[in-house]
Parts: C-alpha cells; sequence; structure tokens
C-alpha cells in the first residue's frame, strides 16, 4: 500500500508539471492570447475545419460504439469503476455536442436556445466536473508502455481541464472554447489510430503506445501550436525521471514500466518460453497444463522438499518479466506462508500468462448465440482446470489483473464475491460475475477483440 500512495504522488507531481508548462506556455509568455483558427490565414482555416469535419465524424462512430457495446469488465466490477467509465461517457458526448454548439454561436453571433457564452459554460461543467476527473481517474490503469502511456494522458488531462477552466472564467473566449473542444478529439484519435493499427497488425510490439502517442500529436498542433509535442514530450521525461526518484524501482520494475504491455500480459511469455526450455528435462509443449506445471516445479524443488521457497518464486516471476500488480497479487496470497507447495504453485504461479488463453479456448466448443447460462458454463469449465467444479480465488484475481485492475482491487472483489471458502461455484460465477464471462465470450469470438476501443 505505501507503494501505491507513492505512485499516486508520482501522478500528482506529473499533472502538476504540466499545468505548469501549460501555464508558462499561454499565460506567462501571452501565447493564450492568440486568435482564433478562424481568424487565421485562409491556408490555416481549411486545415482547421478539415480537422473539425473529420473529428465530429470519428465522434459519431465513437459515441455510437460507446452507447452500444458494454465497456471492459474492469470498468464494471467495482463501483467506482463503473461510476468513472459512465461520467466519462456522459461527460464526453455532452460535450461533443455543447461545445460545437458553444463555437457556432459565438463564431456566428447567433443564438440556439442559448447564446454562445452560456454554451460555453455547460461545456466548461462538462470537463471540470465530468470528462476531466474521469479521464484522469481511469489513467493509471492504461494499457501499453505505461512510463510513456500515463504521463501522455495526463498530459491531454490536464491540458483539457486548464482550457476548460479558461473558458468558466472567459466564457466569450472563441479560441478557448476552439482549445477546449480540439483537446477532447484526442480521445477519438487515439481509438481510431489505435484500431487502424492493430486491424492491420502495422507495429505490433507497440501498438497500442504509438496510437496513442499519434493520437496526442494530431491535435496538439491546433491547441498548442508548433511548440506542442515539444513540451508534450518534456512532461513525459519528467514523469520518467520522477518515476525512478520517487518508486526507486528494481531493474524488473523498470522494464515492465517502459515496455508494452496488452491486456493480458502480466508477464513476458517470451522469457516464460525461453525458462521453460531452459529449465525442463523435456518438450512441456507436448504435456497437459496440470503435467507440464508439474515439470516446471521439480525442476524447482531441488531438494525435494514439496515445498518451494518465496524468495524462489520471487525469483521466477523476476525472469518472466511479471509485472509489479502480479507480484503484489502473488505475494498478497503467498508471502506469509512457510512454503508453497504444489497446488499453490499451479493455481498461483503456473496460471500466470495461461488464464486468458483458457478463456479464449472458448471458441472451439462453444457458439456467439449459446444462451448466458451456457455461456457462463462453457467459461467456468475452461477456467476449472481441475474439474473440480470448483474455480480457484487466485485464478480469478490472475485473470482480472490480466485485464487490467490492481492486485489490491482485483483480491478486494474477489474478497467480495467469492465467498469464504476461497473458491467460486458455477451458480457464482454466472449470477456475480456476469461482466466478466460476457466480456470473455465476446471477446473469444472477436477477432479483433485483443485490441477493444475502450
Amino acid at each position: 500500500m505505501f507503494k501505491q500512495r507513492k505512485y499516486e504522488l508520482l501522478l500528482f507531481l506529473t499533472g502538476i508539471v504540466y499545468v505548469a508548462i501549460y501555464w508558462f506556455f499561454f499565460d506567462y509568455l501571452g501565447e493564450g492570447t492568440g486568435v482564433s483558427w478562424m481568424d487565421s490565414v485562409i491556408q490555416h482555416k481549411v486545415q482547421f475545419m478539415g480537422f473539425v469535419g473529420l473529428s465530429l465524424l470519428l465522434n459519431v462512430y465513437i459515441i455510437f460504439y460507446h452507447w452500444t457495446q458494454p465497456p471492459h469488465p474492469k470498468y464494471l466490477m467495482l463501483p467506482k469503476r463503473k461510476l468513472s467509465i459512465v461520467t466519462h461517457i456522459i461527460g464526453g458526448t455532452s460535450e461533443v455536442i455543447v461545445g460545437a454548439l458553444a463555437w457556432y454561436c459565438l463564431y456566428t453571433g447567433q443564438s440556439i436556445l442559448l447564446d454562445g457564452a452560456s454554451w460555453a459554460l455547460i461545456m466548461a461543467a462538462c470537463v471540470i466536473v465530468a470528462h476531466g476527473p474521469s479521464s484522469l481517474f481511469q489513467t493509471p490503469g492504461v494499457f501499453g508502455a505505461k512510463g510513456i502511456m500515463v504521463p501522455a494522458y495526463i498530459g491531454i488531462s490536464t491540458l483539457h481541464i486548464y482550457s476548460a477552466v479558461h473558458v468558466a472564467l472567459d466564457p466569450t473566449s472563441l479560441i478557448w472554447v476552439e482549445r477546449t473542444w480540439i483537446t477532447l478529439q484526442a480521445y477519438a484519435f487515439v481509438r481510431i489510430y489505435g484500431r487502424a493499427l492493430w486491424v492491420n497488425k502495422a507495429i505490433p510490439e507497440s501498438t497500442y503506445t504509438v496510437g496513442t502517442m499519434a493520437g496526442g500529436a494530431t491535435i496538439i498542433h491546433f491547441v498548442v501550436g508548433p511548440a506542442g509535442l515539444l513540451l508534450f514530450c518534456v512532461g513525459i521525461i519528467v514523469h520518467i525521471k520522477l518515476y525512478k526518484l520517487i518508486m526507486q524501482p528494481t531493474e524488473n520494475e523498470y522494464r515492465t514500466f517502459m515496455e508494452e504491455r496488452t491486456h493480458s500480459a502480466t508477464i513476458n511469455n517470451d522469457a516464460r518460453a525461453l525458462w521453460l526450455q531452459s529449465n525442463t528435462e523435456e518438450d512441456s509443449s507436448e504435456y497437459n497444463e496440470i503435467d507440464a506445471a508439474k515439470a516446471a516445479f521439480k525442476s524447482l524443488d531441488r531438494d525435494e522438499s514439496g515445498t518451494l521457497d518465496v524468495e524462489e518464486i520471487e525469483s521466477l516471476l523476476t525472469s518472466w518479466h511479471a509485472t509489479p500488480h502480479v507480484m503484489q497479487a502473488f505475494l498478497d496470497r503467498c508471502g506469509g506462508g512457510e512454503g508453497i507447495d504444489f497446488d499453490t504453485f499451479r493455481k498461483s504461479v503456473w496460471a500466470l500468462g495461461n488464464v486468458e488463453s483458457r478463456v479464449m479456448a472458448v471458441k472451439t466448443s462453444g457458439a456467439m448465440d449459446d444462451d448466458d447460462k451456457t455461456k457462463a458454463q462453457r467459461i467456468f469449465e475452461f477456467l476449472d482446470i481441475d474439474k473440480s467444479g470448483y474455480i480457484e480465488l487466485m485464478e480469478m484475481e490472475l485473470l482480472l489483473v490480466e485485464w487490467g485492475m490492481t492486485s489490491y482491487e482485483a483480491m478486494a472483489y474477489m474478497k467480495r464475491f467469492g465467498g469464504e471458502d476461497g473458491k467460486i461455484s458455477l451458480e457464482e460465477f454466472h449470477q456475480q460475475m456476469a461482466p466478466l464471462w460476457k466480456f470473455a465470450y465476446k471477446r473469444a469470438f472477436r477477432a479483433d477483440a485483443a485490441q477493444p476501443l475502450h
């Protein structure tokens, strides 16, 4: 928990850094007193109108998607996360519409139900009260290379709020209305770039991060000007330096901080495969999952005591490039014991990187039009690898961590819904974990599901 508090301090300081950059550039140097794009030279005006037109088209698609598709389960499993995604969608949708009305009324001097200044104040409220705070709340859970993605999202979110505050202070300012509305478009371009890269399998090792940076780079010129991308990158570099100073990361923690991490990348599967090849006597690919786990356990249990030390498992997870949240989940569950037997090893260590692959295998026996009870049962059966009729809490925690929850959030959720016996029955799974199995089932049958739009 102490590390979590330090990380929250890091995020807060990064936000302060970006606000300081924007204040120095816009207010101290006076760049915030520029003119509207509609009052600039004709070439710039054409570029701006083309950008606005494309943004409106993209927003129609984004809004339709968010209002018709269920959110990622990491947003539905906990009340505060559910509130954040609902607030985010409502705030963003409202701002797209209200911001366009504010800009049109201010530029033309006409009124549509309200005058331009009134629409501008409503837009500012959408950002300051809803979309901005919900964006910052969701930022720690972003995928991709967190060392770049987290400060990038903080930079965009703080710029969005900073611009909205200026609108609230002067609702007749056309340029600040433009800046606020344009900054919102980063979220649309991020999703479109990410989707395009994923569908075309371009830059497969860094799709999420590259898509996000491309989205930010697209809008930053229209908001800040030619120096925008430079200022944006300064904030990212400062964040990385603060991370080293505040978090004092180990080599493995820093590596996972900077590595591209997709939705299921709790470990580096290449590193895991290399370790298995080097440390098991036979080809583990020929085993079933339990036999492969036994072979790995045997190679670690050199004194044949039947148990492994926590320190040995920590070293193993480090060699697999496990994320800090996975390391913490393991320590929370197993760190207090005297040793780890095979059963615990299989459920808490061997399951890493395998939980989602088992869920995805449901498409070999199921159909997209199965009824809800059948869908829940099929997902349950693939998670219940020992066919005991129960799923272990640790396996469910790992799946939630793979899908973007922090280790302490996943544990809190499983304690709340998993019962006192440490296991989950089919009935409990069906009734209490509907967001999880519904998303898993849909994900398994979508060719592009590994890169959802959320």
